[in-house]
Formats: structure tokens, sequence, C-alpha cells
């Protein structure tokens, strides 16, 4: 084991102990989230992530946590980057894109973070942005580092590679699935779980890519392959 690959997998698992604990916190919290927004949110959709940890007891701590986790996030970009460079020396542009994205996508955490709970359109459209370019950016970093997995070790050459392609293809999956919706459902309420589902599994899916991200970067097999 090593730091690099501990932080990287520090980051996805502090995400989703954190955005769990924060909603569980506020269920039992009287008074915190209405009756309406308590269920199995991955498979009923009746609150989103935002809505889950904005408010109560949950929120302090979620600030708590994912402010200090963002920073570890732009550090694991930066670690995996360094990781890409040993593995695919020749790949540095892929490399380069791959460690901006994703530190536009932890820059744009700290900024939804920062503003969640707040009131004012200003402050609604910031946290709305922030989410969706954490999102949408670390969902293209994750891809990237998915498209070398497959490159430098091959999809049947072990089951790390082989389950970081199958998450991220399942984040792309969801994504795309969440953009159409609209297009294929009129039912507002419906769309609105839908909504609130997917985002749930998206976060699901990107923290468990960080934890396989640290994998990677702790396991001595994937840090030189045989056609290094």
């Amino acid at each position: 084991m090593n730091r690099e690959g501990i932080l990287a997998a520090l980051c996805g698992l502090l995400t989703l102990v954190i955005i769990h604990y924060a909603y569980w916190l506020n269920i039992h919290t009287p008074g915190v989230l209405a009756a309406v927004y308590q269920c199995n949110p991955y498979f009923e959709g009746c609150v989103s992530v935002s809505r889950a940890a904005r408010s109560g007891p949950g929120l302090l701590w979620f600030k708590l946590v994912m402010l200090p986790c963002a920073l570890m996030i732009a550090v694991s970009w930066r670690n995996v980057g360094a990781w890409m460079a040993g593995i695919m020396p020749g790949w540095e542009k892929s490399r380069l894109w791959t460690v901006r994205l994703g530190m536009v996508g932890a820059v744009a955490l700290v900024f939804y973070v920062i503003f969640l709970g707040t009131e004012g359109e200003v402050y609604s459209w910031l946290r709305r942005y922030g989410v969706v370019f954490f999102f949408g950016m670390t969902a293209l970093a994750q891809l990237l580092v998915a498209r070398l997995v497959w490159a430098a070790f091959g999809v049947l050459k072990g089951w790390l590679a082989s389950l970081f392609v199958v998450l991220v293809s399942l984040q792309w999956v969801t994504g795309v699935f969440s953009v159409l919706k609209r297009l294929i459902f009129d039912n507002p309420d419906l769309i609105d779980r839908l909504e609130n589902m997917a985002e749930w599994l998206m976060i699901l899916l990107m923290s468990l890519g960080f934890i396989l991200m640290g994998l990677f970067l702790c396991n001595q097999q994937t840090r030189k392959p045989a056609s290094y």
C-alpha cells in the first residue's frame, strides 16, 4: 500500500460514508426531513443528494468532511496523472486532460459544498452548476482513465481493469439516460424521481471509481504492465 493509493481510495470511501450519514442523521432529527423525503433513494428516488444533506445537522457534517475531501480529490488526480505517465508515457495529452478535468471537477465540488444550504438566486446557481460540473468533469476524467486502463492492461487481463471499465461504462449509461429521460417520460413526478435515482447512482459509481483508482495506485502489477 502507498499513500497515493490510500488517499484516492479515501476520497471515494469518505464521499459515500458522509452522504449516507448526513441523510441518515437528517432523517432521525425531528423536523428536518419530511416523511416524503424518507425512502431508499436508489430505488424510490424520493430525495436528491442535495435535499438529503442541505439542512439540519447533516449539513454541518457534510461540509466538514467534503471540503477537505475535495482537496484530497484534487491531489489524487495529480497522483493519478503521475501514475498514467508511468504506465503509458506516450499518452501525454490524455494524461494532461485527465488531470485538468479532474481538477475542474474538484473546484466545482468546493463551490457546491460551500454554497449548499444557502439561499438566493446566485447561491442557487452556484450550487446547481457546481454539482453539474463536478459530475461532468469527474465522469470525463474517469473515462480517460478507463481508456488508458483498457489500452494498457486489456479489459480481460485483471479484475481491477475489468471492474473499473464496467463502473465507468455504467456511469455514462446512467448519465445519458438522465439526459434523455424527459424525451421518454412525461410524468413530472416520475422524471424527478428518476433524476434523483440517477444522482445517487452516479455518486456511488464515481466513489467506487476513486476506490478502484486507489487500488491501481497501490497494486504493483498495475504500475508497469508487460507491454510497458
